[in-house]
């Protein structure tokens, strides 16, 4: 029975300056979940690294947008390296406001 409840767990908060920076794994599947604060999501611009998955959570493929609570309904497009597990943002948003990502997705 605690093999069915057991999952891999990783905190990367420390050393960004997000507020949240978590991926979890069972099985193949897995969850990441970032919070960007809005004193540092206004400062993302164009090419900048947004974070680089850890080696046993890096997907060979990853495609997604940031969505914001903000009445604009911006999205933020994003680019993802399998070579090197970065996640990079595509688009600078002029929004002052936290940006979260909180997804599954599946290692292949």
């Amino acid at each position: 029975m605690e093999n069915l409840s057991k999952y891999d767990f990783v905190d990367k908060t420390q050393g960004t300056r997000y507020t949240s920076l978590i991926f979890r794994k069972k099985g193949n599947v897995c969850h990441v979940f970032l919070d960007i604060p809005s004193t540092i999501s206004n400062s993302l611009v164009d090419g900048s690294l947004i974070f680089t998955f850890p080696k046993e959570f890096k997907p060979k493929t990853f495609n997604l947008k940031l969505i914001f609570s903000n009445p604009s309904g911006r999205t933020a497009r994003t680019r993802y390296d399998a070579n090197t597990g970065n996640l990079y943002i595509l688009s600078k948003l002029d929004v002052t406001e936290s940006m979260y990502l909180d997804t599954f997705y599946f290692l292949d």
